[in-house]
């Protein structure tokens, strides 16, 4: 891991642990945004990449809290929950179960608290979920530095990821098949 990125890493925590100490309070996920989206600009972008975020994205499977694009071309989701619930979906319940449910069809999304990242292609998990520590209490005194190679090998596979191509009309029908609405309507 090169000192940069460890110094945005740091920097991460530390804006985390400030927001979640303050006696000021706010809807605990929306307190994620700006650290998240200060991190994953500033780790592409020291790739030679321009990264672009926009909150809140309109999809047809509901709002994502992040769209990320890379060099103008939309790669995939982020979507955030309040720190201590984890990135694990299947220990999701109610409102977030649901979520879920809708967001699994995502082909490249990452599902953080902020201290546990994972990505999720097309609702399967992609290598480990990644937890940084309690940085939301600690700050970067929590930062495991073991781990912190692997949450840039996430980060960088999330932010590389290009779509499949389907190479036969069968391989078509199966990647299409989820978003056909088979109902019919009948007129009398």
């Amino acid at each position: 891991m090169s000192d940069e990125a460890f110094r945005f890493l740091v920097a991460f925590a530390e804006s985390i642990h400030e927001r979640y100490s303050s006696a000021i309070t706010g809807q605990p996920e929306d307190q994620l945004k700006t650290p998240i989206e200060n991190l994953v600009r500033s780790l592409g972008e020291q790739t030679g990449h321009k990264i672009h975020i926009a909150t809140e994205a309109n999809i047809e499977e509901g709002r994502p809290d992040m769209a990320v694009g890379v060099d103008g071309a939309l790669v995939g989701f982020i979507e955030l929950k309040k720190p201590g619930l984890g990135a694990d979906p299947s220990r999701f319940t109610g409102h977030n179960a649901q979520q879920w449910h809708k967001f699994k069809e995502l082909p490249n999304l990452i599902y953080t608290d902020g201290n546990a990242w994972a990505l999720y292609r097309s609702g399967q998990r992609v290598g480990n979920i990644i937890n940084l520590g309690d940085l939301d209490q600690k700050g970067s005194k929590a930062l495991v530095s073991s781990i912190l190679s692997e949450y840039l090998s996430l980060v960088r596979e999330f932010s590389t990821w290009e779509p499949i191509t389907p190479a036969s009309p069968k391989a078509l029908a199966e990647l299409l098949a989820p978003c056909v609405d088979f109902s019919v309507t009948m007129y009398a």
